[in-house]
């Protein structure tokens, strides 16, 4: 998997560690397929809080990536925040460019970490299915209604 923006590099950890995950994607800064004149996305150029341990662990995690964690630094207006990614990638490249400087060791790598967490993702690949307290509340609640119709049915009250 290839990921643009620094937001979605934490947002799989109810399937993954941090590392696990680190481990099986490559992270392609939006900034960097851009350059210097295109629009970079709000989720592209934003920050972290303050006193983010994220941030210093994304920063440890993508280490070939540390200067563009270096430019969101959370102490940093959102001006010079986009000035630093902008100054980063001169350029814009292609992602077809990006992702063939990936080398064949580091793509059969990720394959296998990927494929060590992969089951784990099953579960969420589908954001409407009901998981199982939804379908505990869901009887609990159909049970209600049909306890309160037997009760206005009931001739016993």
């Amino acid at each position: 998997p290839v990921i643009f923006v620094h937001q979605e590099l934490d947002m799989f950890e109810a399937f993954a560690t941090a590392e696990e995950f680190a481990e099986a994607v490559v992270f392609v800064p939006e900034a960097e397929l851009m350059g210097p004149e295109g629009a970079i996305s709000l989720w592209g150029k934003g920050t972290f809080h303050e006193h983010s341990a994220q941030w210093r662990k994304l920063k440890r995690l993508y280490p070939q990536r540390a200067e563009v964690f270096e430019a969101l630094r959370p102490q940093q207006s959102a001006e010079t925040r986009e000035k630093r990614l902008r100054a980063l990638f001169p350029k814009p490249k292609s992602i077809t460019s990006v992702l063939a400087s990936i080398s064949e060791e580091e793509i059969q790598a990720k394959q296998r970490a990927l494929a060590k967490i992969s089951h784990r993702f099953v579960i969420g690949l589908d954001d409407s299915s009901e998981d199982a307290l939804r379908i505990l509340l869901n009887r609990i609640v159909s049970n209600d209604k049909l306890v309160a119709k037997r009760n206005r049915q009931s001739t016993l009250s």
